[in-house]
């Protein structure tokens, strides 16, 4: 797992995910399988026999039919007990569903349209509360590529392009296409206490340049070449259309924490190279 699913250890111990036909539970500590485990509750009819387990899965809280694979993923993350606190070696604070929704409330307040722009497949962000006796969760938040069917090609015209490129390269070392995509996305945000939808349009630009200029500018200063895949040059800018005040940031995909001087967002993969000198 990576760094970004490793943070969700912050709220939970035992998280688990609905995915094809898989069911998957991970164990970090071992309390009862060896780092997790996996079923085909297909096969098994696993929601019959463990229905607790399961319910957060069925409907109105997912849209799983469990006599069939799923296509999609699911992410279940319960939230760390006190009594799960005292065993737990990752960490001790536990969160409660009060201090979740407050997180909510800040993504979409902070975050919100900036997590969607230089992402490739996520359209829609979206909060709910299920309350205790509801027949149905209540939508808190939601934000929302609103003009996704008129983007979406051009959304992921390089990211699907990269790794037939990279064969490509690393197979003929021949000159790579240079790919450049621009629109405009049309972006909404909706918060259950809002009067009306918030829209906002940006203009957004994707590029990824040669291969074979990267490939010689790392095998130059850092004796590296781009074959790992994490010295791609694709890049992107975004800015706001609509007038608002809005801040230029860093991302590598999703937003990082540094602004930029300003109001141009951009985004691009990053690589940390340690050097390491010994002097005698």
């Amino acid at each position: 797992m990576g760094v970004g699913f490793n943070s969700i250890y912050h709220i939970t111990d035992s998280p688990s995910f609905i995915t094809d036909k898989n069911y998957v539970i991970l164990d970090p500590h071992e309390w009862y399988f060896e780092g997790g485990y996996a079923l085909d509750f297909v096969e098994n009819d696993l929601q019959e026999s463990y229905k607790d387990q399961f319910l957060p899965f069925s409907k109105p809280f997912g849209n799983i039919q469990f006599d069939r694979p799923f296509d999609g993923t699911i992410f279940r993350y319960p939230l760390r007990t006190e009594q799960d606190s005292h065993e737990s070696s990752i960490s001790k604070k536990v969160y409660h569903p009060s201090e979740i929704l407050e997180m909510f409330e800040k993504f979409y307040q902070r975050e919100s349209v900036n997590c969607l722009l230089f992402l490739k497949y996520i359209e829609t962000i979206s909060f709910y509360e299920f309350k205790k006796g509801a027949e149905r969760p209540e939508l808190l938040y939601q934000i929302k590529l609103k003009n996704a069917d008129k983007v979406r090609k051009q959304r992921r015209l390089i990211v699907e392009k990269i790794i037939d490129q990279m064969k490509h390269f690393q197979h003929q070392r021949i000159d790579t296409d240079i790919l450049k995509t621009t629109y405009i996305a049309e972006f909404c945000k909706y918060s259950k206490t809002d009067v009306e939808t918030e829209i906002q349009n940006w203009l957004i630009l994707n590029y990824l340049d040669n291969l074979n200029k990267a490939d010689k500018y790392f095998m130059d200063e850092y004796q590296r070449n781009i074959d790992d895949y994490k010295f791609v040059p694709n890049v992107g800018l975004a800015v706001c259309l609509d007038g608002q005040l809005a801040i230029g940031q860093l991302f590598c995909f999703l937003p990082l924490p540094v602004k930029m001087p300003f109001r141009i967002s951009v985004h691009g993969y990053f690589a940390v190279n340690f050097i390491i000198k010994t002097f005698l």
